[in-house]
């Protein structure tokens, strides 16, 4: 099963009550926002998580949804923590309020003194590797 919806905990839980034992390999997308504010840069999947302050309820919540796939009865259970995702169908308008705010003339907040190096990563292929001359690799 692949997650690519919860948001929360409590979807986790509705979720794997839905698939009721029939499914023994879970997959869930959950975020960078995961890491707490404490994490190193750069984290790893040691890093200290519980949902960093700048990302809010989101963080916490995608936090607490790894934590209920961890202990929903998979055979695996798998978390990747993509830190951006963008382009079509992304229903979250992420891109452009940053622009959006920006040409208004107000103030973008930036975690972290401006020093997070993050991977941007396309919704239409997020599996998909850029190869050092540019073209796309599975």
């Amino acid at each position: 099963m692949v997650d690519t919806n919860c948001y929360a905990g409590v979807q986790a839980r509705d979720l794997i009550a839905a698939l009721d034992g029939r499914v023994p390999v879970a997959l869930a997308i959950s975020s960078a926002a995961v890491y707490a504010d404490d994490a190193p840069h750069l984290a790893t999947e040691a890093a200290p998580t519980g949902g960093g302050s700048a990302w809010a309820e989101y963080g916490r919540g995608k936090n607490e949804m790894e934590a209920v796939h961890r202990d929903g009865g998979f055979s695996a259970a798998v978390a990747l923590r993509p830190p951006y995702l963008c382009g079509p169908n992304e229903n979250l308008d992420c891109a452009t309020w940053f622009f959006r705010r920006i040409l208004a003339g107000h103030p973008v907040l930036v975690p972290g003194l401006g020093a997070a190096q993050y991977h941007f990563r396309s919704r239409r292929r997020p599996g998909a590797r850029r190869r050092p001359d540019g073209d796309l690799q599975r």
